[in-house]
């Protein structure tokens, strides 16, 4: 019977020897399997990065002409303005002149009247 259990003893013995070689031997092969799924984490963010990246230069890009049209436009509506403003001071001199004119037309006729009638007065 001692004869037996120190077979089972060095049966078991083998078996736990032999189940720790292989979780030696599989630790690195675990370790390693680990690192990789890591690295495919690390790829997959990388490639994410990248792409927001490039949707982000993108954006950028369509940004950028938007606010050069966009100055353009400013540009223009201020040459519009100006050209105007312009407009509006040459009619309040053309105004100005043109009443200055008509009321020196007004004042000439109203002598020419004021002499003719006077003369008219004295002829009767």
């Amino acid at each position: 019977m001692d004869i037996i259990i120190g077979i089972v003893a060095l049966a078991v013995g083998l078996l736990i020897g032999l189940l720790a070689g292989l979780a030696r031997a599989n630790g690195p092969r675990f370790e390693l399997a680990g690192i990789k799924a890591r690295l495919d984490e690390v790829q997959a963010t990388a490639m994410a990065t990248i792409h927001e990246r490039d949707e982000a230069r993108a954006e950028a890009t369509t940004l950028r002409a938007a606010l050069a049209e966009h100055e353009t436009l400013l540009r223009l509506a201020r040459q519009e303005t100006e050209t105007m403003a312009r407009r509006v001071d040459e009619w309040e001199e053309t105004k100005a002149k043109f009443l200055e004119t008509t009321r020196a037309s007004v004042l000439t006729t109203a002598q020419e009247l004021s002499s003719k009638l006077l003369e008219d007065h004295k002829r009767e």
